[in-house]
């Protein structure tokens, strides 16, 4: 935890270190009032894998494992949660590996959400490569899970209708890492740390900064590459309070890549800069591939996709 007082980082053992500026990028953590029945920590459950905590290798294992016509449902968090567009990428990579394995399934998305990001995308490619296997639900049709019976392999919407699968992989609502609840940095009632989006100091905490997927930062996705282009301008700016000169007026990018399969890939890019009174991230708008995009361009983001991985890697650890 943070000891704000004493501007010092507490450690297990009470090892503490102190600080003149903190820096906090923790990633996220999860609620566990939201579904009945469901609990993040039961490692009964389909593991999440929504962060390097999880049983990945138990989560391949069980799909491996289904038998041939299984029915798999997906339960899609509301937003925001980390990665907007994974739980569709996620349903088309299962329905790719059960290809591969010979085995025909179907999979039913129970989303939170009436809307998604690159949703013709999806649709137009779950068209191409696996024709009726995968179904989504929005909210408004009964998309909205509430409750999870482990024991029965089923979940319950908010209209009572009842949904049976074999591999039920529940994601589930996310909030700010507990760092930040157990240091009292967060506002009363709120999930995600609030933040000047100017430095990315934490607001009411003087020499704290906080970037990625635990701030809220209003139009910007919780993604990799955005907490990869907040934490440019925090640096920045930092170094310029230290040197006590002017802010810079911050300009942010994401882009995000999704494959429908190993070699199929689409993306969309954003733009983002401060309002007029400068307490707010606004959206400039965004570029998406194409709908009627040919095979060829299909392969061709698929090869995109993997350089921006390798230039982001490098960037961050090189």
């Amino acid at each position: 935890r943070i000891d704000v007082e004493d501007k010092s980082v507490i450690f297990s053992k009470n090892l503490k270190v102190k600080f003149d500026f903190l820096i906090l990028s923790p990633g996220i953590s999860y609620k566990n009032d939201i579904l009945q029945g469901y609990s993040v920590s039961d490692k009964k459950n389909i593991p999440h894998c929504w962060d390097g905590e999880s049983n990945i290798s138990q989560f391949k294992k069980r799909l491996r494992d289904l038998e041939n016509n299984s029915k798999i449902i997906i339960t899609s968090p509301d937003y925001p949660y980390r990665c907007p567009p994974a739980p569709y990428e996620r349903a088309s990579l299962i329905a790719n590996y059960q290809r591969k394995l010979n085995k025909k399934v179907k999979i039913l998305i129970l989303d939170s959400k009436n809307s998604f990001t690159k949703q013709e995308n999806f649709f137009r490619e779950w068209q191409i490569s696996f024709g009726d296997e995968i179904e989504w639900i929005p909210r408004s049709k009964g998309g909205k899970v509430i409750f999870y019976d482990q024991k029965k392999n089923l979940v319950k919407n908010s209209d009572g209708q009842i949904f049976k699968g074999d591999f039920i992989h529940i994601i589930p609502e996310q909030k700010a890492a507990s760092i930040f609840s157990d240091s009292d940095l967060l506002n009363d009632g709120k999930d995600w740390c609030e933040i000047n989006p100017i430095s990315f100091e934490v607001n009411r905490f003087k020499d704290i900064y906080a970037v990625g997927d635990s701030i809220d930062a209003w139009a910007m996705p919780k993604s990799a590459f955005s907490a990869n282009s907040q934490a440019k301008i925090l640096a920045i700016n930092l170094i310029n309070k230290i040197l006590e000169k002017d802010y810079i007026d911050p300009v942010f990018l994401n882009t995000c890549y999704s494959f429908s399969k190993e070699d199929r890939a689409f993306s969309i890019s954003a733009w983002y800069r401060l309002n007029m009174t400068k307490d707010k991230i606004i959206s400039l708008g965004s570029s998406e591939s194409s709908v009627n995009a040919n095979n060829n361009d299909r392969k061709l983001e698929a090869q995109h996709a993997i350089g921006w991985y390798e230039t982001m890697v490098n960037d961050l650890f090189m």
